[in-house]
């Protein structure tokens, strides 16, 4: 029996700055937005991110473990088919 095991913990702090973004939009379609008192309000935008990820993955499988094992028991281990050839035969 063969067993793959995996286990995966990311953590990612980000930040995305979309100034000229909000700039040039605002600028295009002439969007200005005013606070209570009148002024502008900066156009300016930014993202601070923070995030964690985790997986596990766990495989147990019953197959031969190389092909000297297979050569062994008498059985034939074949080369896996190529998915990117365009074969008809499907």
């Amino acid at each position: 029996m063969t067993y793959a095991g995996a286990f995966m913990d990311r953590h990612i702090v980000s930040r995305a700055d979309y100034s000229d973004y909000s700039f040039f939009y605002d600028s295009l379609y002439g969007s200005t937005v005013y606070d209570a008192s009148g002024a502008t309000i900066d156009p300016s935008q930014g993202i601070w991110g923070k995030d964690n990820f985790t997986k596990q993955s766990h495989e147990p499988a019953r197959r031969l473990a190389d092909r000297r094992a297979a050569a062994v028991r008498g059985r034939a281990v074949l080369p896996a088919p190529d998915p990117t050839s365009s074969s008809s035969a499907m």
